[in-house]
């Protein structure tokens, strides 16, 4: 019986799948490869095609589609939460030359960042990005926690009061009202060592100081006030709001 190409094609197939799954076959090839990886010039070319920007490109991409996985996503979060690996990660960030690197890193990355969003083509996408009607409701709900938070916080630790309230009238029925006040002046907390050390800038305006006192664990040095008190407060000889203590 003559055989066909379609045929002939499978049987072939079939004979190197069986050879293949030998066990001599196996070792061998293990052994051959293990040989051949471990040749100079072998190593050289794979380490050029590594770092062509292809390659580069390439890994960076499957690396992006693979940690987007929401199983991925899952596993890393179990593994991330737990106490044994919590303590290995934490002893490893207390390490000096990791804390000496991670400074250098954001101070190299608040640098390129400040370059790219300074790009023409930047400013658009970025103009682009927050004209989105969901993009803008995403922001101001972002901006409305981390305002509640900050007074939140503060009011907590200063008042012992769980709402956001005034630190010298205890005012709480509307939050619009309540803002952050430095307690020892704006300009004079600018040469205070410890916010020194913590990169505080008098320049810091509504939102961005909002954003740094939660990134730096809320500092001391800070107090929610409603306006009528900071308004007095910074009116006043003694840097203090006149009721202070007193009802009204």
């Amino acid at each position: 019986m003559v055989q066909t190409k379609k045929e002939g094609k499978a049987r072939r197939k079939q004979y190197t799948k069986e050879y293949s799954s030998r066990e001599e076959v196996k070792i061998a090839r293990r052994e051959y490869l293990k040989e051949y990886n471990a040749r100079p010039e072998v190593k050289e070319r794979r380490k050029v095609q590594r770092n062509t920007p292809e390659a580069k490109e390439m890994r960076k991409k499957r690396s992006k589609e693979y940690d987007s996985r929401p199983e991925v996503k899952a596993k890393k979060r179990i593994s991330a939460n737990r106490p044994e690996n919590k303590a290995r990660a934490k002893k490893h960030r207390e390490k000096p030359e990791v804390k000496t690197k991670r400074k250098e890193y954001l101070q190299n990355y608040a640098a390129r960042r400040k370059e790219l969003d300074a790009r023409p083509e930047r400013k658009a996408k970025n103009k682009v990005y927050k004209s989105k009607p969901e993009n803008k409701k995403r922001a101001r709900e972002l901006d409305r926690d981390l305002r509640y938070l900050v007074l939140q916080t503060y009011s907590k630790r200063l008042s012992d009061s769980k709402i956001p309230c005034c630190n010298c009238c205890h005012l709480n029925s509307n939050l619009a009202f309540l803002a952050v006040d430095h307690i020892a002046g704006k300009k004079q907390m600018d040469s205070e060592h410890e916010l020194k050390k913590l990169g505080y800038s008098s320049k810091f305006q509504s939102w961005a100081l909002l954003r740094w006192l939660k990134r730096k664990n809320f500092p001391e040095g800070f107090q929610i006030l409603c306006h009528n008190c900071n308004h007095a407060k910074g009116h006043s000889t003694d840097n203090k709001c006149p009721l202070e203590g007193k009802p009204h």
